[in-house]
């Protein structure tokens, strides 16, 4: 057996910034490079991954061709945009700043972008795999093909800038009589092998060995395969799509299996793995799900299920989702960057977080603890003044409320009320209190468009924020450092100002005033709503017709060309030109912020207009049943040629 173990240095510390860099072009290289003709022919008779994969492994990624997911995204709406007259000559100048930067560190790494982009031609997996009464094992494998000489220059390259570092290297072979490499990285033992095109690297020997006996045709003893782990196979035939398309990535994860196997030999983690069952975590099995690009009517689809046990206890069953009809609130603006809704069930949550309570404590330390802390100090009860106002109905939104900054976008929180009269008041004495404990005073009750509000005011939000500045002029002075660019960066950040309200039987929370304005005026008929936008109800009929029903536990509507917006105004404000010059004059030659500023004072930003042509709204719904909450994501695909 022969052995290799050089001295030598790592990559010198100069090079690393450029690398980090240019790395960020390279999925762009692979995304727009033509495809090399020497695509992988996989053998149909090679088995599947989960058949050699054990059944222990507790986290698993695949991408089963990578070279057609690729041809797949670049038929994709994005991938289009990008190729569009007005937004192609700043994309194509990034990728050329890319590209020079790439090309200063190329003989370190020693491949160019072009051989890079030739190496995936297959199947791609990573996983974590815990194995019985050992520590966790990894394993990464990638299809390259038989005679990929890039695949090939690639080995021998990392091979050699692993020695060079100081690491080892020696041939040795399985008791499977597989050849394989046995390297040590900075202490840690690995195993690569080659076969059919398949390169494997396993940080386990018996792992590695199990994984080519399955793949023989021979038995492993008291280890099953992935195949037959019962959560796998649940997780997966439910994100299997109904029309049987194959998936481009699918994964899974045991988190139980991950904690249980990461604590091996922690006495601490023993201790809290043996209590998992008492608070009802035992009850998460799993969680998995897949993605889907070539389907004919959707750009995207992706599955997603978090497996629990039947019947749910503890921390689970706090997670109480309820069925119902989630038309969106009256008061929600048509153009909602993002808007998602839910039920809980507010009776059965707080009963659950007290029984966990009592159970980690003692019996009726909870009712102690909220009496002391909260019914006593407000003199109201919690449970029965308090949250029985709240119907459960939980919505979330964001929508531009000053346009031109970095945090233009403003969250909109909807808890709904069983009685608005009843919760008024009880918002009254909630207010009272806060102003006389809390906010010294610095909460204003006012009135809009005949609505009543409560707000942070002006002042107090000011004076906040000079203090914090104050903070940090302190913490330069102190440091010895020159005063930042702490006034350019105030100029393009937009300053919160809490803000809440009772609006058609809804308890309306916002970070901005402006927002709260916008709200009402939807809900006064002033400005569309987002339930009768004709783009929401198509894609609520979508929902429907995917689901199978009308009943979801939630639903989510997202808009991205309403944040691409954002974005635009932010990049053409005056405040982020200064800011962004700033930075510029303060950093070296090549850096993020002096090529930015070169694009951007070269190329117009393009419009919101061209970018919405390509940008489909997307949604997602939850579904709930035995085997836990299932969801799915898609969005729409569009016909560019009708635009």
């Amino acid at each position: 057996m022969k052995k290799t173990a050089l001295t030598g240095h790592a990559l010198p510390s100069r090079f690393r910034p450029q690398i980090q860099h240019a790395i960020a072009i390279i999925f762009l290289a692979l995304l727009l490079a033509p495809m090399s003709s020497a695509v992988a022919q996989r053998n149909p008779d090679r088995p599947n991954i989960e058949d050699l994969l054990p059944e222990t492994t507790v986290a698993f990624v695949q991408i089963p061709d990578v070279r057609d997911l690729i041809e797949k995204t670049k038929d994709s709406a994005g991938m289009q945009m990008l190729k569009d007259e007005e937004v192609a000559p700043m994309f194509e100048r990034m990728i050329e700043e890319g590209r020079t930067a790439y090309g200063k560190v190329e003989d370190q790494v020693g491949l160019s972008l072009d051989e890079l982009q030739s190496i995936p031609s297959g199947e791609l997996v990573f996983c974590t795999i815990a194995p019985r009464r050992k520590n966790p094992a990894f394993m990464f494998i990638l299809e390259v093909g038989e005679d990929n000489e890039a695949a090939k220059k690639a080995l021998g390259v990392a091979r050699d800038k692993l020695v060079e570092a100081g690491n080892t290297a020696e041939d040795e072979e399985l008791e499977s009589g597989v050849s394989v490499e046995k390297l040590s990285i900075d202490g840690m033992i690995w195993f690569k092998a080659q076969r059919e095109g398949l390169v494997i690297a396993c940080s386990n020997e018996k792992v590695l060995n199990d994984f080519f006996l399955r793949w023989d045709g021979e038995e492993v003893k008291k280890v099953r395969p992935l195949s037959k782990n019962r959560k796998f196979i649940t997780i997966m035939n439910r994100c299997r799509s109904k029309k049987e398309l194959p998936s481009d990535v699918r994964f899974f994860v045991d988190p139980i299996g991950i904690f249980k196997s990461a604590g091996r030999g922690n006495v601490q983690m023993q201790l809290a793995i043996a209590f998992l069952p008492s608070l009802g975590l035992d009850s998460l099995l799993g969680m998995g799900g897949s993605m889907i690009f070539g389907d004919d009517e959707y750009e995207t689809i992706a599955h997603g299920h978090l497996l629990l046990s039947s019947p749910r206890k503890g921390v689970t069953k706090v997670i109480s989702l309820k069925p119902g009809d989630y038309e969106p609130e009256s008061w929600m603006p048509f153009d909602a960057h993002s808007y998602t809704t839910t039920s809980w069930d507010v009776p059965q949550m707080y009963n659950e977080i007290r029984g966990l309570v009592d159970l980690t404590m003692d019996e009726g330390a909870f009712d102690n603890m909220v009496q002391e802390n909260i019914d006593d100090r407000l003199e109201m009860s919690l449970e029965e003044d308090i949250l029985s106002q709240f119907s459960g109905r939980i919505s979330f939104g964001q929508v531009t409320s000053v346009p031109g900054k970095l945090n233009s976008a403003s969250w909109i929180v909807g808890l709904g009320l069983n009685n608005a009269k009843d919760a008024t008041e009880m918002g009254e004495k909630l207010v009272d209190f806060l102003n006389e404990n809390v906010f010294e005073g610095s909460i204003e009750k006012t009135e809009y468009e005949g609505i009543v509000n409560w707000a942070v005011s002006e002042s107090a939000i000011e004076a906040r924020n000079e203090r914090r500045m104050e903070r940090r002029r302190e913490r330069n002075r102190r440091r010895g450092r020159e005063e930042d660019d702490m006034e350019e960066m105030q100029a393009t950040v937009r300053l919160p100002r809490p803000t809440f309200a009772i609006i058609d039987n809804t308890l309306v929370i916002t970070d901005s005033i402006e927002a709260f304005e916008k709200a009402v005026a939807t809900h006064k008929g002033e400005s569309e709503s987002l339930k009768n936008d004709a783009v929401f109800v198509k894609m609520a009929d979508q929902m429907t017709r995917l689901l199978g029903t009308d009943m979801p536990v939630a639903l989510s509507y997202n808009q991205p060309k309403y944040t691409f917006q954002s974005f635009l105004e932010y990049g053409n404000a005056d405040s982020t030109r200064a800011l962004l010059s700033s930075q510029a004059e303060n950093s070296d030659d090549g850096s993020f912020w002096k090529v930015l500023k070169g694009v951007m004072d070269d190329h117009e930003l393009p419009s919101s207009e061209t970018l919405s042509k390509y940008i489909a709204p997307q949604g997602w719904f939850a579904t709930s049943d035995d085997t836990g909450y299932h969801f799915l994501w898609f969005q729409e695909r569009l016909d560019l040629e009708e635009q």
